[in-house]
C-alpha cells in the first residue's frame, strides 16, 4: 500500500519563483504519522506542502525514503495528458466542442458519439463505462488504439461518470494532433520545461520505485496502462514529491515556473474552473462527490 500526499496552499495570482524550499516549519501531526509508518499501516509516505513560491514542509517516512525514491502517480497521470492536450489544441486552434466523430472519422459511430465533444472526455461526461475489460484489448498491441476508439458510450453523454477511456482517447487525440507518442510529447511540453528529470513513465520496470502494492514494485499498477505498456493516458507517470510540487506549482502561477511562460494563463483558469454543467474543469476534480471526502 501506497500513500502520497501533495498538498499545495496559495492563490493563484502570486508572480512565479523558481520553486525551493522557503521554510521548514514543523508539522504538528507528524508523530501520529511516523506511528502509523513503524507499524506498516502505510509503509512509505512522502508529504510537501506548499505555497505559489516555494515548499514549507517535506519529510519522508518509512522505507525507501530517500529523495530519488519514486512513487506512481496513478490517475495524477491525468493531469499531464490533460495539460499538454490544452497546448495542443490551443496551439493548432482546434475547439474544445469538436466532436469525436471529427476527430475520429473512421471509427465505429452513433447517434450519441456524434455529440461527445473533446471536453467532454476532459469532464468524464461523455458515457463512457468507467473502464475497459482487458479481454475487449485483445492481444495485439497494433490493433489498442482501434479498439478504444471504437468502443461506444453505454450511457447519456451529459452524466457524470468518471471513466478511463475519456483519458485513453484524449492520448489518442494528442498523439494524433502533435504527430508525437504521449511520453514524448510530455517530456518535450512539461517535463523538460519544468526540469522533472525524476519523471517519466516506465514501461519497462523502475529500479528506485516505491512499491504500489504488495506484489508490484516498479511497474506501473494500473491494469490497463500495463495492458498498454506502461505509457498510458490514464495512468503511467512515476515521479518524486519534488517534481510533482513543481507541476503543482505552475497552476499557483498562472503557467509559469521559474520565469518561465509553460501555459498560458487563460489556459490554467479553464482547466481549474467548473461550470455550471460539471463538478470537474479540465482534467482537474473541483467539487464532485470524489473529492468532497478525498
Amino acid at each position: 500500500m501506497l500513500l502520497t500526499i501533495l498538498l499545495i496552499i496559495s492563490s493563484l495570482s502570486t508572480s512565479a519563483a523558481c520553486f525551493d524550499t522557503i521554510s521548514s516549519n514543523s508539522f504538528k501531526d507528524s508523530e501520529s504519522l511516523e506511528a502509523l509508518v513503524s507499524n506498516s499501516i502505510i509503509p512509505t509516505m512522502d508529504i510537501l506542502i506548499g505555497s505559489s513560491q516555494g515548499i514549507i514542509y517535506n519529510k519522508r517516512f518509512g522505507i525507501n525514503s530517500s529523495s530519488s525514491s519514486r512513487f506512481d502517480i496513478a490517475s495524477l497521470t491525468k493531469l499531464f495528458t490533460a495539460s499538454a492536450l490544452m497546448k495542443e489544441l490551443e496551439s493548432k486552434n482546434i475547439s474544445l466542442q469538436t466532436s469525436l466523430q471529427i476527430v475520429f472519422p473512421n471509427s465505429n459511430t452513433n447517434n450519441l458519439k456524434e455529440k461527445i465533444s473533446i471536453e467532454d472526455l476532459f469532464r468524464h461526461r461523455s458515457g463512457y463505462k468507467s473502464g475497459v475489460r482487458l479481454s475487449e484489448l485483445g492481444d495485439d498491441p497494433s490493433q489498442f488504439s482501434k479498439t478504444i476508439q471504437n468502443l461506444l458510450p453505454s450511457r447519456k453523454y451529459n452524466e457524470f461518470l468518471y471513466s478511463d477511456i475519456n483519458y485513453l482517447l484524449l492520448q489518442q487525440i494528442l498523439e494524433k494532433y502533435s504527430k508525437k507518442s504521449l511520453e514524448v510529447v510530455i517530456k518535450e511540453s512539461l517535463l523538460d520545461p519544468l526540469m522533472m528529470g525524476d519523471t517519466s513513465f516506465e514501461p519497462s520496470g523502475c529500479t528506485n520505485c516505491n512499491p504500489t502494492s504488495r506484489s508490484i514494485t516498479g511497474m506501473v499498477h494500473d491494469p490497463t496502462a500495463r495492458k498498454l505498456g506502461g505509457i498510458a493516458g490514464n495512468a503511467g507517470i512515476f515521479t518524486t514529491i519534488e517534481d510533482l510540487s513543481k507541476f503543482a506549482s505552475l497552476f499557483l502561477n498562472s503557467g509559469e515556473f521559474c520565469g518561465k511562460k509553460i501555459l498560458k494563463s487563460e489556459t490554467v483558469s479553464k482547466m481549474t474552473k467548473k461550470t455550471l454543467f460539471s463538478n470537474r474543469g479540465l482534467g482537474f476534480d473541483i467539487t464532485s462527490a470524489y473529492s468532497v471526502k478525498p
